[in-house]
């Protein structure tokens, strides 16, 4: 019986205990645990059965292998931890239940993104209530420099943008890289509502990117199949002239030629 407890699939390299957590198997996960099966085996990638319970949202499950000692604060072979999964798939409960047994709420995968980050890219807005209420840094910085906010503006994610900036986050934080605000992301994705709130919340909009010295409005006017007018109305809105500054070429935002010429249709 022993045996066949630890014995491992020869691709995946995962134990019984593996596959029963991620199916959500409580009843099956007891029994392999009071077997001695090892409740922080590790598979081929590095996870655990906590992670794969804590992707798929098993709480039961989850609340009995940490029960038996499963150590929250892994990470697998990207980094990604237990908190990691449970954030992003916005599995509230479980995330609280980690947060309550020690789970580290600033963790970092290999290229430097914590929960929040995850949490606040995919707008999962209890959820990153409950990583603020638990102790995450709002401002904490990926490998690149970008912070959750960077993450939510990109995605477009308002409420989460507006919740971030509540709790603290700075409005004018710039990658290590090329100085990329969250205004410069969400301008270049089109998110004007984003950039409404940024601005609002005193994002600069004549800021430019370290590499070209282009602007939010460089960035919305070049954008492809077509410029986002809905992002230059609002910048124009906030700081009209903000269309007078030009990139590291002398370019002023393309867009502002038609705009002035009345060919923006």
């Amino acid at each position: 019986r022993l045996a066949s407890v630890h014995s491992r699939a020869p691709v995946t390299d995962r134990i019984a205990l593996h596959s029963s957590a991620f199916k959500g198997h409580q009843t099956v996960v007891q029994l392999l645990i009071e077997r001695g099966s090892d409740v922080d085996s590790v598979d081929k990638k590095a996870a655990t059965p906590l992670m794969g319970s804590s992707f798929e949202g098993h709480l039961g499950v989850v609340k009995t292998l940490l029960d038996a000692g499963a150590n929250s604060n892994l990470h697998d072979s990207s980094g990604g931890t237990a908190l990691h999964f449970a954030s992003y798939k916005a599995h509230a409960d479980v995330v609280s239940l980690l947060l309550g047994s020690g789970a580290d709420p600033d963790s970092r995968t290999n290229k430097g993104y914590t929960p929040l980050h995850g949490a606040s890219e995919r707008g999962h807005i209890d959820v990153v209530r409950r990583l603020l209420g638990g102790g995450a840094s709002v401002n904490v910085l990926t490998n690149e420099g970008f912070t959750p906010l960077h993450s939510a503006s990109h995605y477009n994610q308002t409420e989460a943008v507006q919740l971030l900036l509540q709790a603290g986050a700075k409005v004018g934080s710039s990658s290590s890289a090329t100085a990329k605000t969250p205004l410069h992301a969400a301008c270049a994705q089109g998110n004007h509502l984003v950039a409404s709130v940024l601005l609002g919340a005193g994002a600069d909009p004549r800021g430019s990117l370290s590499d070209s010295g282009s602007t939010c409005l460089h960035l919305a006017c070049s954008a492809t199949p077509a410029p986002h007018f809905a992002v230059v109305d609002v910048v124009l809105e906030h700081d009209p002239d903000a269309r007078l500054e030009k990139d590291d070429s002398g370019q002023l935002p393309a867009c502002e030629y038609d705009i002035e010429y009345g060919e923006r249709e």
